[in-house]
């Protein structure tokens, strides 16, 4: 139900192609950005864009009579460079990885928490695929800064 919420909440979000003012795409310098890094204020405007949705949700949920607990609505993951190195070198050149939601039972907190499982796609016919999971999730793996959560 909970996933059901958040998708049509978020179709109805509106294009992207509409953007906030704040928005740039290059440094504060005014020079370009390396391939696939997005200016820190773009980041900031996309992210809040996440809270005030994630708001949403949860205002539809409580209205619905639904539990209020929002555990699986997390606001991102901390990626440790070190396992995220070590998974691309293990993997190989070019590999296909998608980062992939999921939800685990947490045998020290005895409750099932939001997860961020990485699946890569196998090189060749015979491989399978192969997962991995080294994230924390936000919260309580926040990141110091000026968000209000």
């Amino acid at each position: 139900m909970v996933l059901t919420l958040g998708l049509c909440s978020c179709n109805n979000a509106g294009s992207e192609a509409t953007t906030d003012t704040t928005e740039s795409e290059t440094t504060a310098g005014g020079g370009a950005l390396p391939a696939f890094q997005i200016p820190a204020d773009t980041a900031g405007v996309w992210m809040k864009r996440w809270m005030e949705e994630r708001k949403d949700i949860v205002q539809v949920l409580n209205s619905a009579g639904k539990s209020a607990d929002t555990t699986y609505l997390v606001y991102g993951f901390h990626l440790p460079r070190l396992e995220l190195d070590s998974m691309l070198r293990y993997l190989g050149p070019d590999p296909n990885v998608w980062a992939m939601l999921a939800i685990k039972y947490d045998t020290k907190a005895r409750a099932f928490v939001p997860e961020l499982v990485f699946a890569a796609e196998p090189n060749g016919p015979e491989a399978d695929w192969s997962y991995y999971d080294f994230t924390a999730p936000c919260p309580n793996a926040c990141p110091e800064d000026d968000l209000e959560r």
